[in-house]
């Protein structure tokens, strides 16, 4: 099988995401989300959580659970599934949201709207830590970590479909 790969320094862009989420309900697959008007329909299943702190949004998914084989190759048996984001919204209607968001199976949805690009996390139970510092910005961490098989069982990426 040949890699195909596509260079072209347009597709080189710093991506600033909002972040969405929901109680998780009805599972979507991709393909219902593949026409503007689908993805319009799936966005509004979503709210705009408000505020994120910029560069402090990260999805990392990378090997793990390594095991060392007869011949000394390493393999890995899964990957390692991580997201964060610091939320600086701080009013109390806020909390009260994050409190309620916590320990429930939620979906994510981070959107790149100049460069129409999606990522999504479905049904994961985020965790929230909280940093009230005299003097300083108030804000809540949002993040999960989640040991799965194949990338594909921590998230899903693509384009907004434009038509």
């Amino acid at each position: 099988m040949a890699l195909s790969f596509t260079k072209s320094k347009t597709n080189v862009k710093r991506n600033y995401y909002t972040v969405y989420m929901r109680e998780t309900g009805t599972t979507i697959a991709s393909g219902d989300y593949d026409t503007l008007a689908h993805w319009t329909t799936f966005l509004a299943l979503f709210t705009d959580i408000g505020h994120v702190e910029n560069k402090n949004t990260s999805l990392k998914c990378e090997p793990a659970d390594p095991v060392e084989l007869e011949d000394g190759e390493e393999h890995y048996l899964g990957f390692q599934g991580e997201f964060e984001c610091k939320f600086l919204q701080s009013a109390s209607a806020d909390d009260s949201a994050l409190v309620d968001m916590e320990g429930k199976d939620c979906d994510l949805l981070l959107v790149e709207p100049d460069n129409n690009l999606w990522v999504y996390l479905h049904d994961k139970r985020f965790k929230v830590a909280k940093d009230l510092t005299s003097g300083e910005i108030e804000y809540a961490r949002i993040f999960h970590k989640q040991l799965v098989a194949n990338r594909s069982d921590y998230y899903e990426k693509g384009a907004v479909p434009t038509s």
